[in-house]
């Protein structure tokens, strides 16, 4: 009789076991393919922000609200695609200005014609620029450093879903090359940015004493003549 209450109790614990193991598979099995779904829905992700157009900048945003996953590593996905996003957008939205704007059009004499004599919209380009270029030095200076990435997870989840955020992000703040191409924009844009107003406000403040002529501007004295050609010469050492 105690043989086979031996034997009873041993298949209990041997069948709980063999429950207990199965349950540890499947939740194994289905732990690796969430991890592979995360994996998958990052690299989509980033390739899909390398082949946007800079002049597409909404479709950065877009792109991060469009969460793959689910629990954890949804939490995880979507504090990665903002960050990812917010070391990307500021120089997208720079380019996107430069690209169409005084930056590349100059100042010729249809660029005044349009304009003047106020320059609004050429004026207001450059506010936008000055705003998206401190919003890039503020990458370079706080975004792209590991104590700034890792705000944007939530501190209550586990160690393994940090580092697996981690493992997603640190390319980018430790990607030195990324932090220069910043640098280099702005150094190259800055003082691009600060003579398109000087010349805008020396075009302002001398209204009445200049016209347009055969394509060509002309001002009332040699010497406003002499002070325009000087700025722009400063200009085109700078582009």
């Amino acid at each position: 009789m105690k043989k086979k209450v031996l034997l009873v109790i041993a298949a209990f614990f041997l069948a709980g076991f063999i429950s207990f193991g199965v349950m540890l598979g499947l939740r194994i099995d289905n732990d690796s393919k969430k991890s592979q779904s995360f994996s998958a829905a990052m690299a989509d992700y980033k390739k899909a922000v390398e082949n946007t157009d800079i002049n597409n900048v909404s479709e950065l945003n877009n792109l991060a609200e469009d969460i793959k996953c689910e629990g954890g590593y949804a939490l995880v996905e979507k504090a990665a695609k903002k960050y990812i996003r917010d070391v990307i957008a500021p120089y997208y939205e720079a380019g996107a200005i430069q690209a169409n704007s005084i930056y590349t059009q100059g100042i010729t004499s249809e660029f005044l014609e349009k304009n003047m004599p106020d320059f609004k919209t050429p004026y207001e380009t450059i506010s936008k620029m000055t705003t998206q270029l401190a919003k890039m030095q503020n990458v370079v200076d706080v975004v792209l450093t590991r104590d700034e990435a890792m705000k944007y997870l939530d501190d209550d989840l586990g160690e393994e879903y940090k580092e697996l955020y981690e493992e997603e992000v640190k390319a980018y703040y430790e990607d030195a090359a990324l932090a220069q191409k910043y640098t280099s924009f702005i150094q190259k844009i800055t003082p691009a940015t600060a003579q398109y107003q000087k010349i805008l406000d020396f075009l302002v403040t001398n209204n009445g004493k200049w016209h347009l002529k055969d394509g060509k501007i002309v001002f009332s004295t040699t010497n406003l003549t002499n002070q325009f050609n000087a700025l722009a010469a400063e200009l085109n050492e700078l582009n």
